[in-house]
């Protein structure tokens, strides 16, 4: 049986769900600095493996940045008219910064019992070892002739494919919270897959071995912005109860 307070969790997310749509049409406003930190706030509590956080925010707001950007991201309506252009850039070199910065913390008066301390301890060095093992060249190798064989092991987390893999997949549950966050703040947001990723890396002077597996367009919808009933297929074809 539900509580008050959670009928009332229930009603708020399912609201806030049903608002949240892809806008490809904005008005070109600009959105506050505050407000990108707000949402990004959020976003960095979706969960990660081991805490990870491989990924970074790079959010363009000049006029100068998203003249650039834009065309990059196939010149969709929504990257010309949005307020910023969000990059979401994933990468080993982003959880190596957090597993440091975690370390950091643990080492100050960071508020936890010695027992918590040393569990994230522990914690921390698998993350490091996997890191460093799980890249390895070797395994690419091996995970080619796994994949082929069974193709069920094509996500494993090893080698250069792999580790970028489960980078993108962790970076994917902050950018689906990012748009939540986005839609309860006012914001309306479009996530695009099609651009031109190198072209992107290299406009943002990223490393060679950082992805970019989505970029957010970000801003207030048009007047004229299309926001028809939205269309899913049945509960039936997309739940399976065993």
């Amino acid at each position: 049986m539900r509580t008050r307070s959670s009928v009332g969790a229930v009603e708020a997310f399912h609201g806030l769900n049903g608002r949240r749509r892809a806008v490809r049409q904005f008005d070109g406003s600009s959105v506050p600095d505050q407000l990108l930190r707000a949402i990004v706030a959020e976003a960095q509590l979706a969960p990660s493996s081991r805490n990870s956080q491989p990924y970074r925010f790079i959010c363009a707001r000049s006029t100068k940045r998203l003249a650039a950007i834009a065309p990059l991201c196939n010149d969709q309506s929504a990257a010309r008219s949005a307020g910023a252009l969000v990059v979401l850039a994933v990468g080993r070199r982003f959880a190596r910064e957090t597993l440091d910065a975690w370390d950091l913390h643990l080492a100050t008066d960071c508020d936890l019992s010695d027992r918590s301390i040393a569990y994230h301890r522990a914690e921390l060095r698998t993350s490091r070892w996997f890191l460093s093992i799980g890249s390895w060249p070797i395994w690419s190798l091996l995970l080619a002739l796994f994949r082929a064989l069974q193709p069920a092991t094509g996500l494993l987390p090893v080698g250069s494919a792999g580790i970028h893999h489960w980078t993108s997949r962790n970076a994917i549950f902050a950018a689906q919270t990012f748009l939540l966050a986005a839609c309860a703040y006012g914001i309306d947001t479009c996530p695009m897959e099609g651009f031109n990723a190198v072209g992107l890396r290299r406009a943002l002077g990223l490393p060679r071995d950082v992805l970019i597996p989505l970029v957010i367009a970000v801003g207030r919808a048009a007047r004229d912005a299309r926001t028809e009933p939205r269309w899913r297929k049945p509960i039936e074809d997309a739940l399976v109860l065993l």
